[in-house]
């Protein structure tokens, strides 16, 4: 089996100093829970592909940091914050 860094055409034994970057991860300073994608689209009541093309489109806020396994993450008051596209007076009755 290879390396990630073998794909690269970069010997495992040197790893890249600059210029590849496999991952970063962020770190949360707050105690407030995290919101991954299924728990952000379920609080926003869409679906998590939806989510996931308003993140694709910079539609969303940044995430307020990310894990290695199980991707982006929000806070609440981040995702609550935030003004979904398309949210504009569609519910009312046009006159």
């Amino acid at each position: 089996m290879r390396c990630a860094f073998c794909k690269l055409g970069i010997s495992s034994s040197q790893p890249p100093t600059q210029g590849v970057v496999l991952w970063a991860a962020m770190e949360d300073s707050t105690d407030q829970p995290r919101l991954y994608t299924a728990d952000a689209a379920a609080l926003l009541n869409v679906k998590p592909g939806t989510l996931r093309s308003y993140v694709s489109r910079g539609q969303m806020p940044a995430p307020d940091g990310a894990d290695r396994l199980k991707g982006l993450w929000w806070h609440e008051a981040t995702l609550t914050a935030w003004e979904r596209p398309g949210r504009g007076n569609w519910h009312t009755a046009r006159p």
